[in-house]
């Protein structure tokens, strides 16, 4: 890559952090008057929740004031206290009466799944959670795990349909489609029966005799959620790369 695209944080692979929502952790971890400071890409930010009111909101990650990383601040109420002069900052960003042209910059925050997620990027571009359509399942925080390699390489070994056979012992039943959405996403749907013979793998035959119906969706790139269908009973994974 180029000088300039290396600047603007891409490589011959695109963005290395596109626009996108990134989960932070699990919701529940994040309890009121505590603040947690996060790094997504080279941006540093910092999430809170107000003790009053226990709504959560993400700020850039120093103050607009003098810089201090507002890591090291308080929770006062519903604002957030920065730790070198006291600076008040409401959720919106607003600092105190008299001190209008000082904005602390935001970010949209949402709890969705049990999850913490935070968005970069214009909201045009990035569509609402809500429309991964998971609503009613039951969910649970699967932890961090770290890959020394880029989310492009992640996402590509997710699509690899011919590792099915390989590595997770999986015979395709009928060709896997790939396609792309209206909203811009990409779906890989595939079918598939288990060909091991371990317990894991009879189970899976007998549940659903008819095979595994998957579906991989990429969401602007660093997202995938990756649904399946095993007789009535239907589950998923999101995973998010930074």
């Amino acid at each position: 890559a180029d000088r300039t695209a290396a600047q603007a944080g891409m490589s011959d692979l695109g963005p290395a952090v596109p626009a996108n929502w990134y989960l932070l952790g699990r919701a529940r971890d994040l309890a009121p008057g505590r603040i947690a400071a996060h790094t997504i890409g080279e941006r540093e930010i910092v999430v809170w929740r107000g003790r009053d009111s226990g709504a959560v909101a993400a700020f850039a990650g120093h103050c607009a004031h003098m810089g201090c990383h507002l890591g090291q601040g308080q929770v006062v109420g519903d604002r957030l206290r920065c730790g070198l002069h006291h600076r008040l900052i409401d959720p919106t960003g607003a600092f105190g009466p008299g001190e209008n042209a000082l904005r602390q910059p935001t970010l949209e925050l949402s709890e969705y799944c049990g999850g913490l997620w935070v968005r970069t990027g214009d909201s045009a571009d990035v569509p609402p959670l809500s429309g991964l359509g998971l609503e009613g399942f039951a969910a649970c925080y699967a932890g961090e795990h770290h890959f020394p390699l880029p989310w492009q390489v992640l996402v590509a070994n997710g699509f690899d349909c011919e590792h099915l056979a390989s590595v997770h012992e999986r015979r395709l039943l009928a060709p896997p489609t790939l396609a792309p959405t209206d909203a811009g996403d990409m779906v890989l749907c595939y079918h598939t029966r288990p060909t091991g013979r371990g317990l894991a793998d009879w189970i899976t035959a007998w549940i659903g005799p008819d095979g595994v119906h998957g579906e991989i969706t990429s969401r602007n790139g660093s997202m995938m959620l990756v649904r399946s269908r095993l007789g009535a009973r239907r589950n998923f994974i999101l995973l998010s790369f930074v």
